[in-house]
């Protein structure tokens, strides 16, 4: 048997949202570097050459980065928003069909806009949903409560969700946006990576362990040395 795929404990917590350059087509992603299989795979066929053979990283760059508290819900959103734009490249107006295949397809491409108001949308519902667990409805007369419950959640509150624009002016293609979700700018390290959240906290944590050990070691060092120069002063007054 194949060993299952090792999860990493913040799987979900991030979700990195790629923009292309060119046709402004979106791509989501867990990790903050765009992998050529999967980011393929969420490409669909809408005209000739409008899924490449290999992945051009040059030419996406970050868009967004959302931030969950819970990982559950960010696996959920992350889930919701591929099937939002899959639905947005295939199911469209008969309008669009009159119109030359160039335009056609340059239109579906643009995903865009939508994108930014799928991820207002699908937060929203991941709200009410986890809102409405917390507080099931009553049992009607003769119904029986489910043997597997579901899983328990906080109810989401102001900041649980932060997302973070390269350009801010982007969030304005959504009509509205939750209450939990709180908007900030995206401190880029490179043109085409997003950079690293998660890992940055790591690193703070870290340098801020490493200073509070060299203190106390310092500390220590200063001591030891206090008590060598104690007993040294004791032994010249006895000599």
């Amino acid at each position: 048997m194949p060993k299952p795929y090792p999860v990493p404990p913040d799987h979900g917590k991030y979700i990195y949202i790629y923009n292309n350059l060119l046709n402004n087509r979106v791509l989501y992603s867990l990790s903050r570097t765009l992998d050529n299989k999967d980011s393929l795979r969420q490409l669909t066929f809408v005209g000739k050459k409008s899924v490449p053979a290999a992945l051009r990283k040059d030419v996406w760059a970050p868009m967004a980065t959302v931030t969950f508290k819970e990982t559950l819900m960010g696996t959920n959103t992350f889930r919701m928003l591929r099937e939002f734009r899959r639905l947005h490249e295939t199911s469209y107006s008969k309008e669009l069909l009159q119109k030359p295949k160039k335009e056609r397809t340059r239109i579906l491409m643009n995903q865009k806009a939508n994108s930014i108001a799928d991820l207002a949308e699908s937060i929203r519902m991941q709200v009410d949903r986890i809102k409405k667990i917390a507080n099931p409805p009553p049992l009607k007369k003769g119904q029986k409560p489910r043997k597997n419950p579901p899983i328990k959640l906080a109810i989401p509150e102001e900041g649980d969700v932060v997302v973070k624009w390269s350009n801010i002016y982007d969030a304005q293609y959504a009509k509205a946006w939750p209450e939990v979700v709180v908007h900030g700018h995206l401190q880029r390290d490179g043109r085409h990576t997003a950079p690293a959240e998660g890992e940055k906290e790591v690193k703070e944590k870290a340098k801020i362990a490493q200073n509070i050990k060299e203190a106390k070691k310092g500390v220590v060092d200063e001591i030891m040395a206090s008590r060598a120069r104690s007993a040294k002063r004791a032994a010249d007054i006895v000599l």
